[in-house]
């Protein structure tokens, strides 16, 4: 918890220290603009050793 805790403080020191817009929390939608978003913090999301959750809402279980 405090881990996560300091890597979202990372997270927007880096964004602030590089003229970046700074976030808490997104929510992926099924756009091509957010799916760019998400690529673009790959790199960011590695440093922290934190891990994207991949989820479908197009695909009902049986």
């Amino acid at each position: 918890m405090i881990l996560t805790r300091i890597c979202i403080l990372y997270i927007i020191d880096y964004a602030i220290t590089n003229n970046l817009t700074s976030f808490i929390l997104m929510q992926n939608h099924c756009n091509l603009v957010y799916r760019e978003e998400e690529r673009e913090m790959f790199s960011i999301l590695k440093v922290c050793l934190l891990f994207l959750i991949a989820r479908n809402h197009s695909k009902i279980p049986d």
